[in-house]
């Protein structure tokens, strides 16, 4: 009964110390740079670059049009919350007429820490609820309400 006991034990030891590796995931897609390189400003246009790399992971249009290529690399061991260890993004800008502008790259290092608050939304502030709507609405029923006058007196059939 003793080596069975020990098989077991090692087996459920060896399990929990695998599950605790770490395992490394990527999420996204961001062109390299060498795929970067046809990407010629002043020259390519959308459709080139949507051919070239495909589709963005995002499109701002605030000022102008912006394709994003967003790309993360997450670590997760265990029980500890995951981290990203790398992260990559490109942007490309086109003009009103589809061309081009800019091509950047940036990486988790020209990051900006941004630092998250906990504050609360009221969401139902100055809101009635059902109840009181009802409630509110009784001393306001008029008869127009109840049966809208129509301009003609006779029963229409």
């Amino acid at each position: 009964m003793k080596p069975l006991f020990r098989l077991k034990t090692i087996l459920f030891v060896s399990l929990f110390i695998g599950a605790c590796t770490g395992i490394t995931t990527q999420h996204g897609y961001a062109p390299q740079p060498s795929e970067l390189e046809n990407i010629e400003v002043g020259v390519s246009t959308q459709i080139d670059v949507f051919s070239l790399i495909g589709t963005p992971t995002l499109v701002d249009e605030e000022y102008g049009t912006t394709w994003i290529y967003v790309e993360n690399e997450i670590y997760a061991e265990g029980l500890k919350p995951p981290v990203v260890t790398d992260r990559k993004i490109v942007l490309i800008a086109f003009d009103d007429g589809v061309i081009v502008t800019n091509v950047e790259t940036y990486g988790i290092k020209d990051g900006v820490p941004v630092q998250l608050t906990q504050q609360i939304t009221e969401t139902n502030k100055g809101r009635l609820t059902l109840v009181q709507q009802i409630m509110r609405s009784f001393g306001q029923i008029t008869p127009d309400l109840i049966a809208p006058d129509t301009g003609d007196s006779r029963d229409q059939f």
